[in-house]
């Protein structure tokens, strides 16, 4: 590329990587020098550039195959690692309900570690009413407040940890309820088919959770 004059004065077609070089380079000039933000249809297309080479650089400089490589190996622990692996291949298999019940319980994994402590605040248990209290609609008033309490401990836990209150959220409604045993068994409450899980919303599930991983396990004492 170094005798591109020479070869264009000769007549001949511009190479097209040159091309493709020259485009990103005025992007970045423009939005370096002039603070001109590219269209956003403009950057999409940029996308399979951008796959196209990292894919040539993993395999003639790193030995590796792009579709290998996952942001999921950056997770510390090697257990929750595999769960969310386990998972990928169930959802791919088209079982939704049991990856979505082991993302769930990488979650519980994530928040116990074996031999760890994650500082988290715990909201407190729900006492037993008296039957005449529970007739008169305590109860139901209890349960509320007591689902309120344990909903602002989960969304405090995420801000203090510095991950978002609204993902966890979305996490823990999008997925099974899991009930734990005092053996540490788990009970799966399927709360629908989850048919409509799609991929997006699925791929979404796995960043969140790698993204809690790795900023909870420096949390860890």
């Amino acid at each position: 590329m170094a005798f591109w004059p020479e070869i264009k004065e000769a007549g001949h077609p511009e190479p097209p990587d040159l091309v493709k070089m020259g485009q990103l380079n005025k992007l970045r000039v423009g939005f370096k020098h002039y603070g001109t933000l590219p269209h956003s249809q403009t950057v999409r297309d940029l996308l399979p550039r951008v796959r196209a080479f990292f894919e040539n650089v993993l395999k003639d400089y790193c030995g590796l195959s792009y579709s290998d490589v996952s942001l999921i190996d950056l997770v510390p622990d090697p257990e929750v690692c595999s769960m969310l692996h386990d998972a990928q291949n169930k959802f791919s298999s088209g079982d939704k309900p049991e990856a979505l019940k082991t993302l769930r319980i990488a979650l519980r994994k994530v928040e116990h570690p074996n031999g760890k402590d994650l500082p988290l605040l715990q909201a407190p248990a729900k006492p037993r009413l008296p039957s005449e209290m529970d007739r008169a609609g305590l109860g139901q008033y209890l349960d509320q407040l007591h689902s309120f309490l344990g909903e602002s401990a989960l969304r405090t836990n995420a801000i203090m940890l510095g991950v978002d209150p609204v993902r966890y959220a979305s996490f823990a409604r999008n997925t099974p309820n899991i009930v734990w045993s005092a053996s540490g068994i788990p009970t799966t409450i399927l709360l629908s088919t989850y048919e409509a899980v799609s991929e997006r919303d699925f791929t979404e599930m796995i960043d969140f959770l790698i993204d809690y991983a790795l900023k909870v396990s420096e949390a860890y004492s």
